[in-house]
């Protein structure tokens, strides 16, 4: 690896470990494509990771903590994602900036009904969807295009 390239990787793995939300807020200005963007989840451990190219390889840039499907229900394998909504209603609670990655699974904010219930992050609770944080789920939802990668472990 050479002197630049690693100094970009120090500098964004320093971003996210200074400030959780830096690394995302950075790549406003820039937006991301289907080539150069990744996201994995990790059902065993419920992580996500976001991840960027730079020269040509994967940096991950944030994990956090989200929510999987209760009794293995998130599908696993690699898919692309497909269409997206700004919220949808289920049970009295809204599910909001759902960017959907096979059938009706998507990933999406944690339940809304006037404040969000981020109790459930960090747990596999969900029917098969892939809960995250507001921010984040709303991040993906402007950033991530059409086709971008998807991997479910």
């Amino acid at each position: 690896m050479n002197f630049a390239k690693s100094v970009i990787i120090s500098t964004l793995a320093l971003m996210v470990v200074l400030t959780p939300n830096a690394a995302l807020a950075s790549h406003h200005s820039s937006k991301s494509t289907k080539e150069n963007t990744k996201i994995t989840v990790d059902t065993k451990h419920n992580k996500i990771h976001l991840y960027k190219k730079v020269d040509g390889e994967w940096v991950k840039v944030k994990t956090e903590k989200c929510c999987t499907g209760k009794d293995g229900a998130t599908p696993k394998g690699k898919f692309k994602t497909k269409s997206k909504e700004k919220k949808f209603t289920k049970d009295g609670k809204d599910y909001k900036y759902v960017t959907y990655f096979k059938d009706n699974y998507a990933i999406h904010s944690t339940p809304y009904d006037g404040e969000y219930h981020n109790n459930s992050l960090g747990h596999s609770r969900s029917h098969g969807c892939v809960r995250v944080k507001a921010e984040t789920a709303e991040w993906i939802y402007k950033n991530i295009e059409k086709g971008t990668t998807i991997e479910v472990e």
